[in-house]
């Protein structure tokens, strides 16, 4: 009896030890998303990067240098049409947020950005279909104080489309 005794109190220790490593891994990425959504929104300066022409590698690493946030190339994707390394981009003398550089750089050179693991991959706009991207967000806050959220479908269903706005329901 002892011996099931003993082997029920290492079950639930390890089980309190998983739980307790999950909930620490959720704070780590919920601080990291939270930290690169505020670089991609940090006004940057490109005064010093500004002219015409520039190639889109090297556009990339200087603005990788202006911020903490990584920026990967799905090399493999990008190679394959030697956009990483030949295309010229255009880069206008002012201060826009990262967010904005990125998807202005991106937009010259025929790619797409994503924020994943912690980081941001450039990639070729057909490779971003493969990439799925799941977000929590505590929607019964936004129902508003004055309305409180049930377990009914329907109510839950205009909660989410009203809030977020996705290029396509039919994808939901």
């Amino acid at each position: 009896l002892s011996g099931i005794r003993t082997a029920a109190a290492v079950y639930l220790a390890g089980s309190a030890w998983e739980h307790h490593a999950r909930e620490v891994r959720r704070r780590e990425r919920a601080a990291a998303e939270e930290f690169l959504e505020r670089e991609l929104s940090r006004t940057i300066s490109l005064r010093d990067m500004a002219g015409k022409g520039q190639l889109f590698m090297e556009v990339l690493q200087q603005l990788a240098a202006k911020t903490s946030v990584p920026i990967w190339c799905n090399r493999w994707g990008l190679s394959q049409n030697s956009i990483y390394e030949s295309t010229p981009v255009d880069v206008p003398d002012g201060e826009v947020s990262l967010r904005s550089a990125l998807s202005v750089f991106c937009r010259q050179a025929g790619t797409t950005w994503i924020v994943a693991r912690g980081r941001i991959v450039l990639m070729t706009p057909d490779n971003e279909t493969i990439h799925l991207i799941t977000r929590v967000f505590p929607l019964p806050q936004l129902a508003g104080p004055e309305r409180e959220i049930t377990n009914d479908g329907e109510q839950w269903r205009d909660v989410i489309t009203s809030v977020i706005e996705p290029k396509f329901w039919e994808d939901v």
